[in-house]
C-alpha cells in the first residue's frame, strides 16, 4: 500500500468520524448543563395537570416542550447554559410567560407557575423577578462567570487560577509549565481530590490527578466549583468538582481580539535587583462564533498564541582541569582506586597508559584556558506556545477539536 493511499484512507476515516459525531446525541451533556423543574398551579393553589410548558433558549432558539404530570409537575433536564424564556399554556387560563431566566452550569432551579383564569389569547409576562431558588440539591457551589474570567487579573492567562476566588480553595502546587497541571486543596481535602470536567468530559491530569489543560479564558463561558455535598455521579471527587463550560455559537455573530504584553521596559526595577527583569511575553489571539444554519447549527472558534523570551538561565557545567586530563587527580578530595585491583593509585595519579580511548580523545579537545573544574554556561529559555480550539454545537450535539502545540522558538 502506497503512502498516498494511506493518507487518503486516514482523511476518509477522520471525515466519517466527524460526521458520526455530528449525528449522535451528546452523552456527556449531563454534567455540563442545567435543568429547570417546577409545578403549575391555579389561583386557588390547585395543581394544573396537562398544561403545556415550553422553554426556549434566547441565544440559539433551542426549544423543548413538556406536559405537566398529574400533580402539575414539569422537568427540563439537560439544558445548555444560557438565557431562557418559559411559557405555560392551558385551556381556560391566560398564557403565562417568564423571561430573563439565566441558567449557569449545574443550576437546577425550581420555578413554580401560578396561572390566572382567562382566555388563552391573553398573556401574563413576568420579567425582573426574584432570584431563582434551587431546592433540588444541597450542593454548596460557587460560580465563576464570564465577567470575572474577563476582568480579574491572570498571570499567564490561566483560568484555573480563578478557583482561588472560591471560599476554602487553596492552591498547593503549580506545575502547569511542565504539563502536570495545578493542584488545589478545597476545604482541607487532599490536593489530588479535585475532579475537573470540561464540557462534560473528564479533564483531570492522570499523572497526579491535578487539573488538565484548558482553553484560553476568551474561549471559556463559565465554570462552577462544587465544594461539598455533590452527588454520587462524581465518584472520583473527594474535595471538589470543577465544571468548565466553553463558549458556543448563537444566532448572532460575536467575536473578539486580544493582545496582552509584558515587557521589561514597562516594568519597574526590583529594589534588590541590579537590573530590571528581561521577561518579554506576548499573548495574542481572537475568537469568533455565529450561526451556520439559524436555530440549528452553530460554530465557535478560538485561537491564542504565546511567545516568551527572557535572559538565558545559567546551567552548571563540569569540565576536567589540565591536571585531570593528564591523569593527576591529587586535587580531588577522595581516593582514586584501580578498578582492576581495587588498590588506590599512588598520590591519585592515574598512569597515562591506563587511559581509555575516550580519555585519550578527551585530552585532544579544546578547553577554555581559565577552566577550573566547574563553570556556568547560558541555556535557552525561549518558548512558543500555540493553542487552538474549534467547537461546533448542533442542538444537543457538540464536537470538540482541541489541539495544544508547543515548540521551542
Amino acid at each position: 500500500m502506497s503512502l498516498n493511499q494511506i493518507d487518503r484512507r486516514s482523511v476518509l476515516y477522520l471525515s466519517m468520524l466527524l460526521s458520526l459525531c455530528l449525528l449522535l446525541p451528546e452523552v456527556a451533556v449531563a454534567q455540563s448543563s442545567a435543568a429547570i423543574v417546577g409545578t403549575v398551579r391555579d389561583a386557588s393553589g390547585a395543581v394544573v395537570a396537562g398544561a403545556t410548558v415550553t422553554v426556549t433558549n434566547v441565544g440559539t432558539g433551542l426549544s423543548q416542550t413538556r406536559s405537566t404530570s398529574g400533580d402539575g409537575a414539569f422537568s427540563f433536564p439537560l439544558l445548555p447554559v444560557g438565557e431562557y424564556r418559559l411559557a405555560v399554556e392551558s385551556p381556560g387560563f391566560q398564557r403565562h410567560v417568564r423571561t430573563g431566566i439565566r441558567l449557569a452550569v449545574n443550576d437546577k432551579p425550581t420555578i413554580d407557575v401560578g396561572m390566572q383564569l382567562g382566555q388563552i389569547t391573553e398573556s401574563v409576562t413576568v420579567t425582573g423577578s426574584a432570584p431563582l431558588i434551587e431546592a433540588q440539591t444541597g450542593t454548596l457551589r460557587g460560580l465563576v462567570d464570564q465577567e470575572r474570567i474577563t476582568n480579574l487579573p491572570l498571570n499567564g492567562r490561566d483560568m484555573v487560577q480563578l478557583i482561588s476566588v472560591q471560599a476554602g480553595a487553596i492552591k498547593t502546587a503549580d506545575s502547569s509549565a511542565g504539563g502536570e497541571g495545578v493542584a488545589y486543596a478545597v476545604n482541607g481535602s487532599r490536593q489530588n481530590g479535585v475532579y475537573y470536567l470540561m464540557d462534560g468530559g473528564y479533564n483531570t491530569s492522570t499523572y497526579r490527578n491535578w487539573s488538565g489543560t484548558f482553553p484560553n479564558p476568551d474561549a471559556v463561558q463559565e465554570f462552577s466549583v462544587q465544594r461539598s455535598n455533590f452527588t454520587a455521579e462524581y465518584a472520583n471527587a473527594t474535595g471538589a468538582v470543577v465544571n468548565v463550560v466553553t463558549k458556543s455559537g448563537t444566532n448572532e455573530f460575536h467575536g473578539s481580539a486580544f493582545w496582552f504584553m509584558r515587557n521589561a521596559v514597562l516594568n519597574a526595577r526590583n529594589f534588590f535587583a541590579a537590573t530590571r527583569d528581561s521577561l518579554k511575553r506576548n499573548q495574542y489571539g481572537a475568537t469568533l462564533g455565529g450561526p451556520v444554519v439559524k436555530d440549528k447549527l452553530f460554530f465557535f472558534a478560538a485561537y491564542q498564541g504565546t511567545t516568551l523570551q527572557s535572559d538565558p538561565r545559567l546551567s552548571p557545567q563540569f569540565l576536567p582541569t589540565a591536571a585531570m586530563r593528564s591523569g593527576d587527580f591529587s586535587a580531588v578530595g577522595r581516593t582514586i582506586r584501580d578498578p582492576i585491583t581495587g588498590q588506590p593509585f599512588p598520590n591519585n595519579q592515574v598512569p597515562v597508559a591506563r587511559a581509555s580511548y575516550v580519555g585519550n580523545l578527551g585530552r585532544r579537545l579544546a578547553y577554555p584556558e581559565d577552566i577550573n573544574y566547574a563553570r556556568y554556561v547560558p541555556g535557552s529559555s525561549s518558548v512558543q506556545n500555540i493553542q487552538a480550539r474549534r467547537p461546533y454545537n448542533r442542538d444537543y450535539t457538540r464536537v470538540l477539536i482541541w489541539s495544544d502545540l508547543s515548540s521551542p522558538s
